[in-house]
């Protein structure tokens, strides 16, 4: 996703009154999974998928 395409996502967030905006595939997974399992094991995924 370039800077670009982050930028729009966020004006348009932002001018629709949101309150969290999250851009990219992979940010939304890394939010789901935060919400879905412990602190540990997110640590680990987020290791290893950024690695």
């Amino acid at each position: 996703m370039t800077p670009k395409q982050v930028a729009i996502i966020a004006v348009d967030g932002m001018f629709n009154n949101e309150a969290e905006i999250v851009a990219g595939w992979l940010n939304k997974l890394n939010v789901f999974l935060a919400w879905l399992l412990s602190k540990i094991v997110l640590e680990k995924i987020a290791m290893k998928l950024y690695k």
